[in-house]
Parts: C-alpha cells; sequence; structure tokens
C-alpha cells in the first residue's frame, strides 16, 4: 500500500469518507433550512394579508364616512360596518400570530430589523384597531360630527403602518431567496460531491481487480509448471483479497472463507466451515440467494450477481455487499462447489442513497417554491438575461390578463412602459458582474391585455452558477393603488403641512392666549400673543411653570381671601376629572394691570387614556365687562325712557307725562336738576320767547309745573346754546367753560358744574328743549347717554305732534261727520229729483205700450223702456257706489235665465252701436243650464258697464260677448255649483300696461284725455269689480294697445236647473243650412250653433263664394233647406242676393231664407217681403229664437199663420173704490192716475199732506199711496197724523211712492206708519203687486 496507488487509494476512502458526513450534514442544512423557509412563508403571508386588511379598513371608512347623497339607497350603511368589523377581527387576530411568532424569527440581523418593524406597528395597529371600532359602533351622528378626524387619524395610521408591512415583506422574501440560493448551492456541492464519491469508489474497485487479474494471470503462467505451488499461491492470495472470497458446497456448507470476510465479519476459519450459508444472511435475502446458487450450479460458468445486506458478527452492523456467484467445475467438467467474490459497497449505496435523499430535499423545495408562487398574490417570474420569460406565475394572468402562451417565451421589455424600458438596464449588469449576487428592487409600468398601464414593484435577484449570472428570479407586486395612495398621501401630507402651517400661523396670529401644560406645570408650548403679553418669546416658557415666568403667585395658587382660585387649582381639576372646563372669569396681569380672562382648559388624553396634558384657551374679556358696565347703566337709562316713553303715551295730560318722565330720567341718569321749556311766539313784541313748562328738582324730587320766574323769557339767537340747538344738536359744557356771561353767571349762581341741554322739534319747529344740570361733578357726558336722550327728545316730540294730531284729528272727525252727512243728504236728494221724472218717463212708456201700435213703434217704444231702465241703472251706479263705500250693499240671491238676462242686455245697448257701425255678436254656449240662482240685477249691471265701455272705447269693428262654462257642475254646501266665463271682446283703443292697474280705480280712466274725449265718470268698472267680488267673482282683463280689450266677468253661480234651455234631443226637421256673412265671427257664431242642433251647415264670405257653392250643391244634388243672409254685405246685399238665388233655383227647390239685420228691419222689411224673405232676425241673433223660428218652419209650412204680437195690458182689480194719491209733482200724479182709472179705481188727489189731512175726512178711500219728499208736510208727518185720527181713516192701507231709494228709506216708511213701499219710478207689476197685498188681504 506504500506505492502511488496504494497512497491514492488510502486518500480515496478518506475523501469518500468525507463525502458521506458532507452529504450527511448537506441534508440536515437542507431540512433545517427547508423549515425555517416554511415558517418565514407564513410570516410573509401574514403580512402581506395584515396591509390587504389596512387598506381594506380604510376603504370601508371612507365609504362609511363620505357615502355620496345619489348612492344612499344603493349602500347599505350596516353592510359596510359588518364588513368593516369582520376585517378588524381578523386584522387582530394576524396581528397576535406575528407578535406570537416574531420570537422564531431567523438570526439576526434580519431578525433584530423583523422584530424592530414588527415592534414600531404595534402602536399604528392599535390606532387602526380603535378608530376602526369607533367608526364600526358609531351612529349617523357621530360620524358626521368626528368623520373627518376618524378619516385622519385612520388614514394617518394607514400611511404609516403598511410601508412598515411592506418593508416586512421585503426583509421576508430576501430571506427566502437567500436560503433558497443556499439550498442550492448545498445540493450542487452535493452532486459534486457524489460525483467524486463515485469516481473514487471506481478507482477502489478497479484497483484491487486490476490486482487481482496480474496475480491471477502469474499464477496461471506458474501453474503449467508447479501446481501444488499455485494452489498454495492462489491460497495466499485469497487470503490476501481485500474483497471477500468464498466457496460453498452442493448443501450451501462452507468450504472456504478467505481471511478479508473472516476479519470483516467476525469470524474464524475453524467456525466457518461448519456454517451453513444461509444462516449468516438476512432471512429476506435467503430466497433470492437459493434462486442465484441454484442458478449457478444449473449453469456453470456463468456468473450472477447479487447485492445483499449482510450483518457483522459482532456489531450487528450491516453491510452493503456485491457478490459475484459462479459455479467451479473439475477437470471432468461437473460442478462441485461454488465460489462467490465480495465487493463492499456500502459506502457506495450510503453516497447513493445521500443523493437519492438530495434529489428528493431538492424536488421538495422546487415543490414549496411552486406553491408559493402559484398561491401567491405577487407576480414570481423566471428570466434569462435579455428578458425572456421562463416561467410565471398564475397572479401574472390574474393581475395583468395574459395567458401562459402569451407571456413565455417573449421578452418582458415588450410589455413595459416605453419610459421605464430604461430601469431594465441592470439586466445586462447581472450578465457581467462578477460580484457577489445582490437583490434590486425597482418600480415601473407594465401593460395588461385591456392595453392599459398598472405600475409593478419588482425585486430582481440573479441565479449565479459557476460564478455567473445565468438567469433571474423577479418578484412583482401590483403597486397601482399604492402610487394613488402615494399621491393622495402627497396631497395629503401637503394639505396637512398646509393645515399644520395655518394652524400655527391662527394660534400666532389670534389675540387670544394657547398654552399646553403638563402634569407638573410646565408649560410645552405658548402662542405668540401670550407670549407678547409678558414680553417673552414663545421658547422662554417651555420647561417652566407660571411661577418661574413671573405670573403672580396668588394668581397661580390662589388666594382664598381675595376670591381666587388660582391656576393651578382649576389645572389639577381638569387632570383628575379628564373633562373639560369653563372657567368664566379669571384674574390675570397684563402691563401691570389686572385683566379679566375667559379660559376654557381642555384635559390632553393618550391612546391609552391617560390625562398627559393640559390645553388651554384664553379670551381677554377685561373691556367686554367694562362694555357690559356701561350696557348695564344703558340699560338703566333705556329703562327709564322707556317707562318715560310709556308715561307720555298713557297720559293724556302732557304736562304730567312730560313731568314723570323728566322724573325718571333725572333719577336714572343720577343728575340733580332737569327743566323743561317751551318756546312760542309772543305777538305783541314780535319776539320768540321760551317758558318753563316743568322742572324736577333731586333735593325735593318733586314735580313743578310752569314756574312763574321762568315764563316768556326771551329767546335770542346770538347765545352758543340756542345756535346748536337750532341745528338740531345736543349743547353739553362745563359751567366754566361756557362763554355766554349771562348764562355762565346763573348756572354758577344754581351751582351748578355741568349741563346738558337737547332740543326737541316738532313738525320740522323748534318746539323747546330739556336741560340736565349735575351739581356735584363736572360730569362727562356719554355719546351712549347723548343717543338715548336724543331719542328720548324724538319721544317727546312725537308725544307732542301726537297730542297735536288728537287734536286735529277730533275736529277732522267733526268736519268728516259734518260731510258724512252733506253727502247723505245730497245723495238722497240726487237720488229724489232722478228718479221722479224717470217714474214718469217708464211709467208712460208702459201706458202707451198698452195702446194699438206698429211692430215696429212697439219694438222702439220696448227699446225706450230698456233705456230708462238702462239710465235708472246708472243712477243705481252713484247710489250702490255710495252703498259700498258704507259697506251697505248685499247680494240677492233669484232664479234667473243667463241667456235672457246677456242677450237683453245686450238689446238695451245695441242702439248705441248701431248708431256707431259696430257689428254686436253675442254667442252663448247652448248647452248651459236653463236656470241659475243668483242676483240679475247686479249681473246686468256689470255687463252694461262692460258693454258699454266696450262701445265708448271703439270706433270701427265688433264687439263679442260670449258666454261660456269654466268646467263641470261641482258641489258646495250641498248645492250644485258651475263657474261662468261672461267675455267682452271688443276692437277698440285698447289699455297700455302702465294703466292696466288704474282702470278699476274709483273716478279713474286710463287718462284724462280719455275722460275728455269719451266722457265718464270713472265708476262703473269700480262699481263691477266691487260687485263681482261680493258674488264671489272676479273681473280680469286683457288688453294691447290700439287692437282692443277683452274683459272677462267669472262668476260661480247656483245651478237650478242643469238641463239646458234649448234640448238637443229634438232636431230641427231640417238637412241642410248655409249662412252668408261677411263677417268671420259671426259666420263662426252660427256655424256652432247649427252644429249643437246637428244641422250639416256650409258657409260663405260674400255673395259670390255664396253662388259657387250653391252651384256646386245644386249638381250633387244637395240644396241647403235655408239659407241665412246678412243684409249689408260689401259685393252685394242680402236683398240682391235672395233675388239671384231665387233665379238659380225651381220653385220646388227654392229653400227658406232668412235675413240677418242690425236695427233697421222696418226700413227694409217691404222689399224683404217682396224678395219672398222668410223672416229678419235682429243682429245679435238669439239662440233661441232662431231655434224657435226653425222649429216655426214646419208649423209654418202647413198652416201660414202667425201670432199676434204680445201687447201688455192693465187688468182691471176692482169694479167700484177709491184710492187717494198724495204726490206734489204734477206729471207723477197723471200717471198714477191713469193707471189706476185703468185699474178700475176712482183717484182722490192731494197736492201735499195738509192737503190730504184736509180732504181725508170727507172720503173713505181703500188705500193711500203717499210721495215721502212733498213741501209743506213730508210724507212721514202726514202717516203719523193720519194714524191718530179716529177710525176708519187711521186703518187705511197706506204705500209709500217715492223716489228715496237709499238704504233704510223703506224702513223709515214702516216706522213712520206706512204698510208698504214702491220706489220711483214704478212698475205696473209692482202697482198690481201692492194693491192685491193690501186691499185683497182686507
Amino acid at each position: 500500500m506504500s506505492t502511488p496507488l496504494g497512497k491514492l487509494v488510502h486518500i480515496s476512502i478518506v475523501i469518500v469518507v468525507l463525502i458521506i458526513l458532507f452529504n450527511f450534514f448537506g441534508y440536515y442544512l437542507i431540512q433545517s433550512k427547508s423549515q425555517e423557509n416554511e415558517k418565514i412563508a407564513v410570516t410573509l403571508n401574514i403580512a402581506a394579508r395584515q396591509r390587504t386588511l389596512s387598506e381594506t379598513i380604510l376603504k370601508d371608512a371612507i365609504l362609511l364616512i363620505n357615502i355620496p347623497p345619489s348612492l344612499h339607497k344603493q349602500v347599505n350603511q350596516e353592510d359596510i360596518k359588518k364588513s368593516l368589523t369582520v376585517s378588524l377581527h381578523e386584522f387582530n387576530a394576524n396581528n397576535q400570530l406575528l407578535r406570537d411568532q416574531t420570537p422564531a424569527l431567523p438570526a439576526p440581523p434580519n431578525a433584530f430589523k423583523i422584530k424592530n418593524i414588527f415592534s414600531n406597528a404595534q402602536a399604528y395597529v392599535k390606532a387602526i384597531l380603535a378608530v376602526g371600532n369607533e367608526l364600526a359602533n358609531a351612529d349617523s351622528l357621530l360620524l358626521n360630527l368626528n368623520g373627518s378626524l376618524y378619516m385622519r387619524e385612520l388614514l394617518y395610521s394607514a400611511q404609516k403602518f403598511n410601508p412598515m408591512m411592506e418593508e416586512a415583506i421585503a426583509v421576508f422574501t430576501n430571506i427566502i431567496n437567500q436560503k433558497t440560493q443556499e439550498a442550492s448551492i448545498v445540493n450542487i456541492g452535493k452532486l459534486i460531491s457524489l460525483l467524486i464519491a463515485l469516481l473514487l469508489l471506481g478507482i477502489l474497485v478497479l484497483e484491487p481487480l486490476f490486482k487481482t487479474n496480474r496475480k491471477n494471470y502469474r499464477e496461471l503462467q506458474a501453474a503449467k509448471n508447479k501446481l501444488l505451488q499455485e494452489q498454495k499461491y492462489l491460497t495466499s492470495i485469497l487470503s490476501s483479497q481485500t474483497n471477500f472470497v468464498i466457496r460453498i458446497d452442493y448443501k450451501g456448507k462452507f468450504n472456504y472463507a478467505n481471511k478479508e470476510f473472516l476479519k470483516k465479519f467476525g469470524y474464524k476459519e475453524g467456525d466457518i466451515r461448519s456454517l451453513d450459508f444461509y444462516a449468516i444472511i438476512f432471512p429476506k435475502d435467503i430466497p433470492r440467494c437459493q434462486l442465484i446458487i441454484d442458478e449457478c450450479w444449473k449453469n456453470p460458468g456463468t456468473l450472477y450477481k447479487l447485492l445483499i445486506q449482510k450483518p457483522n458478527k459482532n456489531n450487528k452492523n450491516l453491510l452493503w455487499i456485491e457478490w459475484e456467484f459462479i459455479s467451479l467445475q473439475n477437470d471432468s467438467g461437473g460442478v462441485f462447489e461454488i465460489q462467490a467474490i465480495g465487493v463492499d459497497v456500502t459506502d457506495k449505496m450510503l453516497a447513493e442513497e445521500s443523493k437519492h435523499e438530495t434529489e428528493q430535499a431538492l424536488l421538495h423545495s422546487e415543490q414549496k417554491f411552486r406553491l408559493l408562487a402559484e398561491h401567491s398574490e405577487d407576480i414570481i417570474t423566471e428570466h434569462l438575461l435579455d428578458g425572456t420569460v421562463l416561467y410565471m406565475s398564475p397572479s401574472f394572468s390574474k393581475i395583468l390578463g395574459y395567458t401562459n402562451e402569451e407571456v413565455v417565451g417573449n421578452t418582458i421589455m415588450d410589455f413595459i412602459h416605453p419610459e421605464d424600458i430604461q430601469q431594465f438596464a441592470l439586466w445586462e449588469k447581472l450578465a457581467t458582474s462578477l460580484a457577489e449576487p445582490e437583490s434590486y428592487t425597482f418600480c415601473y409600468r407594465i401593460q395588461n391585455k385591456e392595453e392599459e398601464y398598472i405600475w409593478l414593484e419588482s425585486i430582481l435577484k440573479p441565479v449565479i452558477e459557476h460564478n455567473r449570472a445565468i438567469k433571474v428570479m423577479c418578484t412583482s407586486r401590483n403597486i397601482t393603488e399604492r402610487k394613488k395612495v402615494e399621491a393622495e398621501r402627497e396631497q395629503l401630507l401637503m394639505e396637512i403641512k398646509q393645515s399644520e402651517q395655518l394652524l400655527r400661523t391662527v394660534i400666532n396670529s389670534t389675540p387670544d392666549w394657547i398654552f399646553i401644560k403638563d402634569l407638573g406645570h410646565r408649560f410645552l408650548l405658548v402662542n405668540q400673543s401670550y407670549a407678547d403679553c409678558l414680553h417673552l418669546n414663545p421658547q422662554d416658557f417651555v420647561g417652566k411653570n407660571d411661577l418661574e415666568i413671573g405670573i403672580p403667585e396668588e394668581l397661580v395658587k390662589g388666594d382664598p381671601l381675595k376670591g381666587i382660585r388660582g391656576t393651578w387649582t382649576d389645572d389639577r381639576e381638569v387632570i383628575n376629572s379628564g373633562k373639560t372646563k369653563f372657567i368664566m372669569e379669571e384674574p390675570a396681569i397684563m402691563e401691570g394691570k389686572p385683566q379679566v380672562m375667559s379660559t376654557v382648559k381642555v384635559p390632553l388624553i393618550d391612546t391609552e387614556g391617560y390625562v398627559w396634558g393640559v390645553l388651554g384657551f384664553s379670551h381677554n374679556i377685561t373691556e367686554m365687562k367694562k362694555t357690559e358696565e356701561s350696557l348695564r347703566k344703558k340699560d338703566q337709562l333705556l329703562q327709564a325712557v322707556a317707562e318715560a316713553t310709556h308715561q307720555l303715551i298713557i297720559n293724556n295730560s302732557l304736562e304730567e307725562a312730560i313731568g314723570e318722565a323728566i322724573q325718571l330720567l333725572g333719577i336714572k341718569m343720577q343728575v340733580d336738576i332737569v327743566n323743561v321749556f317751551k318756546n312760542h311766539f309772543n305777538h305783541t313784541t314780535q319776539q320768540v320767547q321760551t317758558s318753563q313748562m316743568v322742572h324736577w328738582d333731586s333735593l325735593t324730587g318733586d314735580v313743578l309745573s310752569n314756574n312763574a320766574d321762568f315764563q316768556n323769557k326771551e329767546l335770542t339767537n346770538e347765545t352758543e346754546m340756542i345756535k346748536t340747538l337750532m341745528k338740531e344738536d345736543i349743547f353739553c359744557s362745563h359751567t366754566k367753560d361756557i362763554a355766554e356771561p349771562r348764562l355762565k353767571k346763573y348756572f354758577e349762581e344754581k351751582k351748578v358744574k355741568s349741563i346738558a341741554v337737547i332740543p326737541i322739534f316738532t313738525l320740522n319747529q323748534f318746539w323747546g328743549f330739556v336741560g340736565f344740570s349735575d351739581c356735584k361733578t363736572e360730569r362727562e357726558w356719554t355719546i351712549t347717554e347723548f343717543s338715548i336722550l336724543q331719542s328720548f327728545s324724538s319721544t317727546l316730540a312725537a308725544a307732542i305732534e301726537r297730542k297735536q294730531m288728537e287734536q286735529e284729528l277730533v275736529q277732522a272727525k267733526d268736519m268728516a261727520e259734518l260731510a258724512s252727512t252733506a253727502k247723505s243728504e245730497f245723495m238722497a236728494n240726487m237720488s229724489h229729483e232722478l228718479r221722479t221724472p224717470m217714474n214718469g218717463i217708464i211709467g208712460f212708456t208702459d201706458l202707451v205700450l198698452t195702446t194699438d201700435l206698429h211692430k215696429s213703434q212697439r219694438e222702439y217704444l220696448g227699446n225706450v223702456k230698456k233705456s230708462a231702465y238702462g239710465l235708472l241703472d246708472i243712477i243705481n251706479d252713484i247710489l250702490d257706489f255710495s252703498k259700498i263705500e258704507a259697506g251697505k250693499l248685499f247680494i240677492d240671491s233669484a232664479p234667473l235665465r243667463i241667456d235672457e238676462l246677456v242677450e237683453e242686455t245686450v238689446d238695451i245697448l245695441n242702439v248705441k252701436a248701431y248708431e256707431k257701425g259696430l257689428e254686436m255678436i253675442c254667442h252663448i254656449d247652448p248647452r248651459l243650464p236653463s236656470q241659475f240662482k243668483g242676483d240679475p240685477v247686479r249681473i246686468r249691471q256689470i255687463l252694461v258697464n262692460l258693454l258699454g265701455n266696450a262701445i265708448k272705447f271703439t270706433q270701427e269693428g265688433e264687439i263679442f260677448i260670449s258666454v261660456m262654462q269654466a268646467g263641470k257642475i261641482y258641489q258646495k254646501d250641498n248645492k250644485g255649483f258651475l263657474d261662468l266665463e261672461i267675455s267682452v271682446k271688443d276692437t277698440g283703443i285698447g289699455i297700455t300696461k302702465e294703466k292696466m292697474s288704474k282702470i278699476f280705480e274709483s273716478f279713474t280712466q286710463a287718462d284724462q284725455s280719455t275722460t275728455r274725449r269719451f266722457g265718464g265718470t270713472g265708476l262703473g268698472l269700480t262699481i263691477s269689480k266691487n260687485l263681482a267680488e261680493l258674488m264671489n267673482g272676479a273681473i280680469t282683463v286683457d288688453s294691447k294697445y290700439g287692437k282692443g280689450s277683452v274683459f272677462t266677468l267669472h262668476l260661480p253661480l247656483e245651478v237650478a236647473n242643469p238641463k239646458p234651455q234649448i234640448s238637443s234631443e229634438y232636431k230641427p226637421p231640417l238637412k241642410k243650412a248655409l249662412i252668408v256673412d261677411d263677417n268671420k265671427t259671426n259666420r263662426r257664431m252660427m256655424q256652432q250653433v247649427f252644429e249643437y242642433f246637428e244641422i250639416p251647415c256650409e258657409v260663405a264670405s260674400g255673395a259670390k263664394e255664396a253662388l259657387m257653392q250653391l252651384d256646386r250643391l245644386s249638381a250633387a244634388g244637395d240644396l241647403p233647406d235655408m239659407i241665412i243672409l246678412d243684409l249689408h254685405m260689401e259685393e252685394m246685399n242680402g236683398i240682391a242676393l235672395s233675388a239671384e238665388i231665387r233665379k238659380k233655383t225651381l220653385a220646388h227647390q227654392r229653400p227658406h231664407i232668412l235675413m240677418l239685420s242690425a236695427m233697421e228691419k222696418n226700413k227694409y222689411q217691404q222689399e224683404a217681403d217682396d224678395a219672398s224673405i222668410y223672416s229678419m232676425l235682429t243682429k245679435p241673433v238669439k239662440a233661441y229664437e232662431l231655434y224657435a223660428l226653425l222649429c216655426s218652419m214646419v208649423i209654418s209650412t202647413q198652416a201660414e199663420e202667425k201670432s199676434a204680437p204680445n201687447i201688455p195690458t192693465i187688468r182691471q182689480i176692482a169694479d167700484t173704490g177709491s184710492i187717494m194719491v198724495v204726490e206734489d209733482d204734477p206729471i207723477n200724479m197723471m200717471l198714477i192716475s191713469e193707471v189706476l182709472s185703468r185699474m178700475g179705481f176712482q183717484v182722490i188727489k192731494a197736492e201735499n199732506g195738509k192737503k190730504a189731512l184736509e180732504i181725508l175726512p170727507l172720503h173713505s178711500p181703500s188705500l193711500i199711496f203717499m210721495d215721502v219728499n212733498m213741501p209743506e208736510m213730508d210724507g212721514f208727518a202726514t202717516t203719523k197724523l193720519i194714524r191718530r185720527l179716529p177710525e176708519p181713516w187711521r186703518s187705511i192701507p197706506i204705500i209709500a211712492l217715492t223716489a228715496d231709494a237709499m238704504t233704510g228709506d223703506k224702513e223709515r216708511c214702516i216706522e213712520a206708519g206706512m204698510n208698504d213701499y214702491v220706489s220711483k219710478p214704478f212698475r205696473i207689476e209692482e202697482i198690481e203687486a201692492a194693491l192685491k197685498n193690501s186691499i185683497m188681504q182686507d
């Protein structure tokens, strides 16, 4: 073994042993590294989850605090709170795990760093948990109040906590990478050592074989000569073999074992031959051994190998032996024994086993790496040095959206933002760097599959082999949200910095004192104002207490005798209670002067709930206290002025009121003397003088009036005091400073030291003045006192003016009552004087209408009667206005037909319209109820006013009256009501917008020129508006200047009969009608009437169009049954057109023709009859007249009979009897006598009351008609005297027949003893009714 080969064998054995030891150590090292990696990976995942949870908590908090109003219905606040609570519980549990696993972290320096990170993070973890729990349990009010504070604290804690977790994750990732690299190095070393061991084992195996072969060759050569020597020599060789050599016989017994075998396994040469070969091997290997040996016996010369474990006899160590079995033949070729050569391959097997374990460890490590990569939220990729992607974790697809095929094999540069590619230049350095491999961290933007860029933070770690980087491991994290948060954080930090600067600026700029003290009363902070007050710098306060900075001890520690608590007492109370305290008044010193401060002290509490200091705010209220004192005095003075004012108001005696007022002022102002002087003009001396009106003295307390010594004193404008007072200014001065000698001497004699004099002006006249004197001190009068005294002066002046006005009002009231009486008398006289002649006009018209008259005469007289009543309405307007002003006008409710009422009103005013050449058109909705309840007199009065104004202010064109229903019948007070709209539309001058608001004022028209041009009193619209409002209605107007106006009466009326006057159930027997009129409005109105009758209607605007229409209808065989023609048309008048129509139609086809005319029917009646015109209608056409005419056409066709006109008659009431008429007006006497005579009565006439009393005893009348206003003796006196006569005259019914129609006239007549009342002008029907009521009852 001393040969080089032998030395090499020894060295190989040593190296193999070392390699085996190295592999054992490597396996242990890899196992421990793997366990450490597992622990670190768990901690890393917890840290990453903590960072995610902090962001989740922050997002939930932001959403909880700042839910937009538009999302209140979509986002449930309770769900957010539940999510927040779950996150907080998990966050707290993970934090506990991190704290528990911290002691098991790897060795320093990383362990110290990680422990330091987790220790520092605990404060922010507590803050996040505390704020989060408060948010989860807070109600909406608390969220609104403290939301911003919670948000600020949570955001600050999260911003501090997340970087710490990221730093811990980075450290953990570094450790895992380092340990993975170390395991790789150990595995590589183990692999290399195994290769070396295999090489050495080969040397160990080949060296004996080579040596054996060489000896065998020599022995074979020598065997030829000396067989015995060969056998000996062979025996010696076998004995000296390093391998094991044995021979066994057919029975399995040992024939031979070399020394190496005996030595290795502890047998003796004598013992071996008695042993069975199968007895020294493991039972489990016996079947295989028997199989191999049996094969050897069967196949001589064939070599069989078998690897089994062989235990050592002494130490029982197991050795791996590789046996080669071969059968030995004798010279005859028979097998006599089996030889086995064994080689100890224990080291080889151990090496192979170690290699297998190493490979399993590598596989396990790789599986863990793959598992970590596939389940990690971070992206893990493997790259070549040129950036080509070799592997990507599933999170790559999850975050960026790419599939494995789209990325692997491509360079990562294809996905990087162009601006960030330069950051990957360090990859080139990795390829050439020979230095110790380091990890590189950088941030960049990468494009996802949606072509959007997101931010990644990557850690590059090169993989080194043979001192060169062969590839790069990359761990990347999506930091897009973090980038946003960082940007927001930067913005927030900037805002916080600005807020801090602003807060410090505000703190230092506020005039109030702001300070912070610790528990030892030492100042930690004061603002500039506090420092300036003590002439120190803010830094001079820090670390010192109140006494050390120079604040008096009694203010600091307190002085019970002086009632001072002391600032330290308040500090301790705040610290001990932990509650804020407000000190209303706290004494202080500023520049040696005592001050009063209002202080608030707030406890400063740490996160653990301990008070660590006091925050104070002190506001200087010294001036406020002075102001309060001034206000107190001012309040006293104001109270005195208020009481004085009260006296001036309630006291009817001006002098007494002034006396009590100055007494109150004098006491409250603490003056000694108060005087009130009144100015007046002396006509005798022609001078302005003043006299003392009231005097008050504080010594006696008495109020004196009109002191004789101070009456009629000359008031000159030359003195400074009077000049000042004349300017309405207050004069004040110390007596010693008065320049006027006489005035100064007077005050010195009275021992007055200062004065203040206030002027009193009423109605811009210098009425007088009030003087205040102070005899004790030279008083400095304040502006407040002057202001209050001026107010008192104004109040006193107002009281004086009020007294004067009261006197004037009494006089005005007397005059107004006289004027009202005169007005009433005038209105009564005017009513009487106007109604008296009206009685004759209306009465004689009624008498004429009872005679035989021509049709046209009867119509004319009917219009005269209507006009007379219209004039009577004008008279009533004046009376109504008087009643409205007095509030004595009442609305009646009686059945009425609205169509009749409107059409009668139109008839009355149609004459005026005709005279001006105006077209009057009336359209009444035929669907209106036939009967309403209302006041027909007042409605007619309004319509007359509206139509009269329309005619008055329209020079050409038309006037259109329409009555329409506004809505449907509705219920009110269990009665049916319908809103009507009665409109009067004209084409007159119109009204400007500026004048629109004035037209409803009394005695007012649009302008004065209107009054001069058109006349009128200006009362019509005023009365109409008031009447409409009394009927719960209104009048509206719409007008365009120069175009015309529309006045609309809106009137709610009770419905008496809802059925229309003209029923549409009966249809007139007409097939078609043709209307020819050049007025568009009239055509449209007539067409609507026929549509209501359900009669087809054609219209034409003139003769030419009408003839064309007839030709067309004739050709179609559809001629109209009736044609309505307007009399006046531009192309051809109606009569001529009627003649043309007669020419164009056959006798049996000729339609009925009606003619429309205004007021000249009689003028054209003969021509109309000659033209065979069926009838003439007066415009505006009345619907019910047209309907009656249409219906009568059928009857008249069968029997041409015309009904006689309705002639009014006076019916005879009695055959015999007499009635006395007492009337001073001859015309009225004639009228009533004629009426009574026709009724069958004898008339006894008396021209006045005196005459009636003279002739009454000579007659026995059945009734007396008594006028009221008569000369010599009026009707009231006459009636009273008649009631005193004996029977039968005292019981004769007396009916008042008077023109007095004012409110209360009827009542006065009844009180005087009359039985009934008829106003002039009377109607025959009224006389009939009165007679029936009086005579028939008797």
